[in-house]
């Protein structure tokens, strides 16, 4: 079994000074998934356009063989675009969630440059015909549902402000043509898929900075100190989900991060963990007495 995982980074303006948010998050969440066994493809900057994002999760799933792990992260900007019927009459729904590629500023009324739900939904499709076990992460605005206002002060929420319009009709005729049929999606999401979003589908999701004072997600941020202290105890996702978004809502009450799908399996993995009772989401005083940081997690899999 091997590992595999595509991290992308698309920001959208560059930074005053310092490193960019989703570069810095980029290289966390890759130097975590390296610890853990993956192969991390990177795609940042240049590198992160429409066409690179398709690309790389083409390339993920043409890599994957039955039984592998797969994770997709993505760190950027998403939006809402209002959409109405196709040509044809045909009804589609009034909003549409996408992520930004760092292309997306090139965005026409006939050219949508973002990647849409219904193609990160039809993307996820493919991971999951090679392996049941991928876990995608998705630090951005209007998260939940994706694949579905107060704050850490003076923090900017990473969503795409500027409204922008599109010709729906077109871009449901280009996904359908280039993926297949949207109507062949589960209503209820892909059930072999755990995806951990940054927020719900109508929120905002917030940065912060690390313990270098880097500009990072807040919910990569919170994701990455609870899978640290976790370690290699076997815990579910649910446990893992419930301890970030108690640290999340601490510092941006507005932010509710989620965890859809099979939440009861172990981290990447697609066994179930043992139900138990719940964990709180900071240390036990044992734990930073030299406790392993994962000791405290060992019987917490609920």
């Amino acid at each position: 079994m091997k590992r595999r995982a595509l991290a992308i980074g698309a920001g959208l303006e560059l930074p005053a000074s310092g490193p960019a948010a989703e570069n810095v998050d980029v290289e966390r969440v890759a130097e975590m998934l390296s610890r853990r066994g993956f192969e991390v493809d990177r795609l940042q900057g240049p590198a992160a356009t429409r066409d690179g994002i398709l690309a790389g999760y083409r390339r993920l799933a043409g890599a994957l063989r039955e039984g592998d792990a797969a994770v997709v992260y993505y760190s950027g900007h998403g939006g809402m675009v209002k959409v109405g019927a196709r040509g044809d009459g045909a009804p589609l729904p009034t909003w549409l969630q996408y992520i930004a590629p760092t292309d997306f500023d090139e965005t026409t009324e006939d050219d949508f440059r973002g990647v849409s739900a219904w193609e990160l939904s039809l993307l996820l499709e493919e991971l999951t015909a090679k392996t049941d076990n991928v876990t995608v992460i998705l630090d951005c605005c209007h998260a939940a549902q994706m694949s579905r206002s107060h704050a850490t002060t003076g923090a900017a929420p990473r969503a795409i402000r500027r409204p922008i319009r599109i010709d729906a009709g077109k871009h449901y005729d280009r996904v359908h043509r280039d993926f297949g049929p949207i109507a062949r999606l589960p209503q209820r999401g892909n059930p072999r898929a755990v995806r951990l979003a940054a927020c719900g589908e109508w929120q905002s999701a917030f940065p912060t900075s690390d313990d270098q004072g880097r500009p990072t997600g807040l919910f990569t941020h919170e994701l990455l100190a609870t899978l640290d202290e976790v370690g290699e105890a076997e815990v579910s996702w649910q446990v893992v989900g419930a301890a970030v978004r108690t640290r999340v809502l601490r510092r941006a009450p507005t932010q509710r991060p989620m965890v859809e799908g099979p939440a009861h399996r172990r981290l990447f993995s697609t066994l179930q963990a043992a139900r138990s009772r719940s964990c709180s989401s900071t240390r036990s005083s044992g734990s930073r007495k030299g406790g392993s940081p994962g000791s405290r997690w060992g019987t917490c899999t609920g």
